[in-house]
């Protein structure tokens, strides 16, 4: 956890891109348009609460669900908004955007 707030960036976290969207679709059957664009909002909006958001390419697409599992609990977040959280973080590390 310290690695990943030493790590935390100034820069906004990647826009979600198409190829994000077509490849969320593919993993999670219940994916729904918009839920990455939320994801991404709801990351900005959780993590500044202690933090500056760290870039998502800090970590894989493996590492991420255990690192957003491990700050929501310190930072009391609801299951929900960890799911958006965790599905964008996940999408944007595994998912090559178009140019």
């Amino acid at each position: 956890m310290l690695a990943l707030v030493a790590g935390c960036a100034g820069a906004p976290p990647p826009v979600v891109t198409p190829a994000h969207e077509a490849w969320a679709r593919q993993q999670w059957s219940d994916h729904s348009p918009g839920e990455l664009a939320a994801g991404r909002d709801r990351f900005q909006v959780q993590c500044a609460r202690c933090h500056r958001p760290p870039a998502p390419s800090l970590l894989s697409a493996e590492e991420w669900p255990a690192e957003v599992a491990e700050m929501g609990v310190l930072g009391e977040i609801a299951a929900q908004e960890l799911r958006v959280i965790e599905r964008y973080l996940v999408a944007v590390t595994s998912a090559a955007p178009t140019p």
